[in-house]
């Protein structure tokens, strides 16, 4: 079956020096640099000595960073959670640019190589802002995994680990998102992952192989709701709970009990 084109164009993407740019992004990333929306830091070094370092109303693009278009396994994936984009830490720098196993776990993810869990929920990155960040946000529904499978906590997360992928509308990081809509719709990197979740995963979702839950920028991921696609509103949108008692997290459990 022939690799969709969203996996294969990241797959062979390779990260040379910064900025960080999917091909077909650059000239509108040169047009959001103009208006200085966007920013490149080569090193953690050179982000921490940085004037404005963890200046809370960052709204730029980071693209010293990598960008991170999805983490998990997309091909047997069982839950697909659609974001907008990733977000920013202090210490992704430090992840990315100080710790090279790390770099290396993020580089196999893009290519979708040897990609067995979802990195952040991987016990040896819990010093990174993304296991807090996503740990935090699944614990409750692990928790109930754990329950109603009579497992260790640490069993069902690395189970639910198996089955979950994200997937980012825009793969750049930012600490606040402030890119407007008519930018998104350019985007060569935004157009692939939305074809991608149009040919692959809603069918499959369709024909009951996976669950979806859209979180972020619904009107851009502009997709059906269904039995198995959770749509979230405008204020379940604000802070994207996951748990047993949300839309999204009550079918996940639901979804993935029964597969057991």
């Amino acid at each position: 079956m022939k690799e969709h084109q969203f996996l294969a164009e990241w797959s062979k993407w390779q990260p040379n020096e910064p900025p960080h740019q999917f091909p077909g992004d650059e000239d509108i990333l040169a047009e959001l640099g103009s208006k200085e929306k966007t920013r490149v830091f080569r090193s953690w070094e050179e982000y921490y000595q940085a004037p404005d370092f963890c200046e809370p109303g960052d709204t730029r693009l980071h693209l010293g960073l990598l960008p991170q278009p999805f983490i998990g396994n997309l091909r047997t994936a069982k839950v697909f959670v659609l974001m907008l984009n990733p977000g920013l830490n202090p210490n992704d720098y430090f992840a990315q640019y100080a710790q090279p196993g790390f770099r290396q776990a993020m580089l196999d993810n893009l290519a979708q190589r040897n990609v067995e869990t979802f990195t952040f929920l991987d016990p040896q990155f819990a010093w990174c802002s993304g296991f807090r960040y996503w740990h935090s946000k699944f614990s409750k529904l692990i928790e109930a995994l754990a329950d109603n499978g009579g497992r260790s906590f640490s069993q069902a997360r690395k189970e639910f680990s198996k089955w979950l992928a994200t997937i980012e509308l825009v793969p750049y990081h930012s600490r606040h998102f402030n890119i407007g809509s008519r930018y998104i719709k350019r985007m060569k990197s935004a157009e692939l992952a939305r074809s991608f979740v149009d040919e692959v995963v809603i069918p499959r979702a369709i024909a009951g192989e996976c669950v979806i839950v859209v979180t972020r920028k619904v009107k851009q991921w502009d997709i059906p709701a269904g039995s198995n696609v959770i749509i979230y509103n405008n204020a379940e949108a604000q802070a994207a709970y996951i748990t047993p008692h949300s839309r999204g997290g009550a079918r996940i459990l639901q979804f993935l009990t029964n597969l057991n």
